[in-house]
């Protein structure tokens, strides 16, 4: 239950920009943007006396973007109903503009930086280390332009920049591994858990060492997560992090288990049952895929050429998208057309049991819904309906 009405939350973000009398000031909600909801954005002219104010209703807490309009001094920064005030200068960046916010951004934007610094020691370990191989200052590497530095690095043997982008790569996982870690254990509450758990799933599905397997624990996160805030539980990444860690003690679907079943919402926004489409055929494709994949968008192609033939033998398909942003899902359908039923499975919790981390994936059903077949190309598949068809 939560502890207020969601029609009650307000957002106030205002401040003075030097400088910038008639420029417009632009709000975006990324959270939003990311999904690819509309409504995710706010203009405002700052007045004659270098103010701005912009007020709304708030959905949740998340992450939100600020900036002048076609100046270079935008900002990501947490938002809550907490009054947010700036003081900054047309030119420069407002990272450092805020006069009144919340612990919360407080601390959101102090992992930011220390975000950036680990990126910036990343990009700086292969500029010292090519900088050894060619015999030059690793600052005359960092001060060339994108385009002549992209250039001389290309001009090395491909094992080399393989050797030192391994070194890098070392770096950067262990140096992401323990800022998630430490946000999880130290900061009980704080709004930047929902990046840091993400961030800690990501490198268990990748199998990186682990050398804080205490903060893997499903029951370890899922504390962390329910000590958020209620407001940043209204925020739909909430329960996308949360069904994934409940996925971490969850064995994936192997050959010869019966698939949990499940309901998906289509493009139509008509709820498609995987039971339904299973007990009207003989074998259903459960074929996992996002608007971004081109491997996905190939497989699929070779697929709908023999679909046909198929079809009436009682063979389906259900395409089950796991793109977060809904509207890229919509867009390539409507351009793709394909002839099978479709699903929104980003934010479902069987789907995220089924631990789906690379794709293209699937899962052959029989009839009676049992695994037959787990990521069959599509050669595979033909060849095997041939066969059993």
């Amino acid at each position: 239950m939560l502890a207020f009405s969601q029609e009650s939350l307000t957002f106030s973000v205002s401040g003075n920009i030097k400088g910038g009398r008639g420029e417009k000031v632009v709000l975006l909600d990324m959270e939003a943007l990311n999904r690819g909801e509309p409504h995710a954005r706010w203009e405002t002219v700052i007045d004659n006396n270098e103010n701005f104010s912009i007020h709304d209703k708030l959905k949740y807490a998340g992450r939100f973007d600020i900036s002048v309009k076609g100046k270079k001094m935008g900002v990501n920064f947490y938002l809550d109903t907490v009054p947010v005030k700036l003081q900054g200068k047309v030119g420069e960046s407002l990272r450092q503009s805020f006069e009144v916010s919340s612990e919360q951004n407080t601390l959101y934007l102090m992992y930011r930086k220390e975000t950036s610094d680990i990126f910036e020691k990343y990009q700086n370990i292969q500029y010292e280390e090519y900088a050894k191989i060619m015999g030059i200052d690793a600052s005359t590497i960092a001060e060339m332009d994108k385009k002549n530095r992209d250039n001389l690095i290309d001009s090395l043997y491909p094992g080399t920049r393989a050797r030192v982008l391994r070194k890098a790569n070392d770096y950067l996982y262990k140096a992401r591994e323990t800022q998630y870690s430490n946000y999880v254990r130290d900061y009980p509450g704080a709004f930047i858990i929902l990046d840091a758990v993400a961030g800690l799933l990501d490198k268990k599905r990748r199998s990186y060492p682990d050398k804080n397997e205490e903060v893997l624990n499903s029951q370890f996160l899922l504390s962390a997560l329910e000590k958020l805030p209620d407001i940043v539980k209204l925020n739909p990444r909430f329960s996308y992090v949360k069904n994934q860690v409940r996925a971490i003690d969850s064995a994936s679907p192997q050959v010869g288990t019966i698939l949990p079943k499940f309901s998906l919402e289509n493009e139509k926004t008509e709820i498609i049952s995987l039971s339904e489409i299973v007990s009207n055929n003989k074998y259903t494709l459960v074929d996992f895929w996002a608007s971004w994949c081109g491997p996905c968008i190939e497989e699929s192609k070779k697929i709908e050429e023999f679909y046909p033939r198929y079809k009436h033998r009682k063979f389906e398909v259900f395409a089950v998208t796991i793109d977060q942003n809904k509207k890229a899902w919509l867009n390539a359908l409507e351009n793709l057309a394909y002839p099978w039923p479709q699903g929104y499975g980003y934010d479902d919790p069987t789907i995220a049991s089924f631990k789906i981390y690379t794709i293209p994936a699937n899962f052959l059903l029989n009839h009676e819904g049992e695994v037959v077949k787990i990521n069959l190309s599509h050669s595979e598949l033909e060849a095997f309906l041939k066969t059993h068809l």
